[in-house]
């Protein structure tokens, strides 16, 4: 978020907002810490230092259900995402989260029950 402008104005705007981000974001972030940096530990630092400011929602059976369906009607449908994003989406719906905030309009604008905020 350093080094991108558009995120930390939309982190200004949500600044107030309850925040919260799944655990499949969270291993999305640290596989790509770990993969693009030699030495992470500043970077994984900054990380949990986030993490204590934001839910971290896990992914449960609850998740499992609401992703499978999806999964399932997107496939029937022709209108596929990557699994991360459909495992990302359960935990939204099993939660009653129905907005998201990512650079990924393409996939996530795919479902109709998710509304997406880019930055």
């Amino acid at each position: 978020m350093r080094n991108n402008e558009h995120a930390r104005t939309k982190a200004e705007e949500l600044k107030n907002e309850k925040l919260a981000t799944t655990s499949i974001n969270l291993f999305e972030a640290l596989v790509g810490l770990y993969a693009a940096k030699e030495r992470p530990e500043k970077e994984e630092a900054a990380l949990r230092g986030l993490l204590g400011a934001i839910d971290v929602i896990e992914f449960d059976s609850a998740s499992s259900f609401e992703a499978a369906h999806l999964m399932a009607k997107l496939m029937k449908s022709g209108r596929m995402v990557k699994v991360s994003d459909c495992l990302v989406i359960g935990v939204m719906l099993s939660m009653d989260c129905t907005t998201i905030v990512t650079r990924d309009r393409k996939h996530f604008g795919k479902v109709e029950r998710i509304k997406v905020e880019t930055y």
